[in-house]
């Protein structure tokens, strides 16, 4: 079993029928074996300005990431 682990960077991006989704990528390197993106899909009915809160508030107190396999 390993962990990959990096400094993550939230963005919101939109499906092409604008249904918002936060979009995780990675500051700097990654540890090997992480993957290059991620996507979070959000609720039904979650708006933009919510996905845009939410990423900010993740950005603010998330500092590291870690993915064991």
């Amino acid at each position: 079993m390993s962990t990959a682990s990096v400094e993550p960077l939230f963005t919101v991006k939109e499906t092409g029928d604008g249904t918002p989704f936060l979009y995780l990528e990675h500051r700097g390197e990654a540890s090997p074996g992480f993957p290059s993106s991620v996507v979070l899909r959000l609720r039904d009915g979650t708006t933009l300005e919510e996905a845009r809160e939410l990423s900010k508030l993740m950005a603010s107190r998330i500092v590291r990431l870690s993915i064991t396999a």
